[in-house]
């Protein structure tokens, strides 16, 4: 039996979106937000009888920095299918897994236009749906077919909107 095609799915940045999400600096806009909810801190220290306001106001911009940064290392604009491995890479996280324990490929529950895949109890990840996402997953299933692919078909409509490349090479 001869090696299984290497698989490669990318995201390619829309002229749409704002500089800043293109080139992936999404984690100097958490760090911003962070260094603001600090010195809101620093506040309660200066000015005691407005700390009420102050911790609402830092508590609403920790957890926007903390759910902003946590999203942005599980989205991967990148995925590599090659042998038994799943690699991702995206503007700050990556991570691989064996392609063996890839068990579900979905809407993700958190945000609608993101597919998840679903590695069991490992580390997975989201993709935003673009163009040759269909032929990406027609393809796992033929590797994989007990995979359970659970997309609704605005996801694909979705895909046909965005740009994305899939290559097939041996």
């Amino acid at each position: 039996m001869s090696d299984p095609a290497r698989l490669r799915f990318v995201v390619l940045p829309t002229r749409s979106l704002p500089p800043l999400l293109q080139h992936g600096q999404l984690l100097f806009v958490a760090a911003v937000l962070l260094v603001a909810a600090l010195w809101i801190l620093a506040g309660f220290l200066t000015d005691p009888p407005e700390a009420g306001r102050r911790f609402l106001a830092c508590s609403a911009m920790i957890g926007f920095g903390g759910v902003f940064g946590w999203t942005t290392w599980r989205t991967a604009n990148e995925v590599i299918v090659e042998g038994d491995e799943v690699r991702w890479r995206g503007f700050v996280g990556r991570g691989r897994a064996p392609l063996s324990r890839l068990r579900r490929v979905r809407e993700s529950s958190i945000g609608r236009n993101h597919i998840e895949f679903d590695f069991g109890r490992l580390r997975g990840f989201t993709i935003s749906p673009a163009d040759g996402l269909w032929e990406f997953v027609d393809r796992l299933q033929v590797r994989l077919p007990y995979l359970q692919v659970w997309l609704s078909p605005s996801v694909w409509r979705a895909a046909r909107r965005h740009p994305g490349r899939f290559e097939e090479t041996s």
